[in-house]
């Protein structure tokens, strides 16, 4: 027996994931303006690390990564879920249940902007590249952050004492590194 599906029901399903992406996308942005400019004064001190909307089986999460000066503690992350759930109930901006989580980056943070290189010059950390470097062939370094110039990270390599200089635009992740 052979089944078939019909084009107008691809079609709709392919529309269906279009509209969810443009409401994925419009959540998030709704709720980083939040954190930027004074969005909610209550959020003026915090910085927003990372935000994602994601669906695990059947649950859906907004999960919110927050620092502040000095770290952020249980009560920080209390504070901005009680304010951040009732601003999101009161402006209905996602439609269905969802589980809202709010905590630190932690120790070995992401560094998402070419700000955090500023703020963290000094510190280790881990970098990995969409592709390998020129030069060096690798796609991961380990090392020192030493300066940004323009849109260029400088890294002290770990285990060699060389600096290289990343393009931004190249860098597919980057964490700090914590050793025990």
């Amino acid at each position: 027996m052979k089944s078939y599906v019909k084009i107008s029901d691809l079609f709709y399903q392919r529309e269906r994931r279009k509209v969810l992406k443009q409401n994925k996308k419009m959540v998030l942005e709704h709720i980083t303006a939040m954190f930027e400019d004074g969005g909610v004064e209550d959020f003026s001190i915090y910085e927003l690390v990372d935000i994602e909307l994601v669906k695990e089986g059947k649950q859906k999460f907004l999960r919110l990564y927050v620092d502040k000066e000095g770290g952020i503690s249980h009560d920080d992350c209390v504070l901005i879920s009680r304010k951040l759930g009732m601003i999101l109930d009161e402006k209905d901006l996602i439609k269905e249940a969802y589980i809202l989580e709010v905590s630190s980056p932690g120790i070995e943070r992401p560094l998402k902007k070419l700000k955090d290189f500023i703020r963290f010059a000094g510190r280790e950390v881990e970098v990995k590249l969409y592709a390998p470097l020129e030069g060096l062939g690798l796609k991961v370094i380990v090392g020192i952050i030493e300066s940004v110039e323009d849109n260029d990270v400088r890294i002290k390599l770990e285990d060699k004492d060389e600096v290289v200089s990343i393009p931004f635009d190249k860098i597919a992740s980057s964490k700090l590194v914590f050793r025990f």
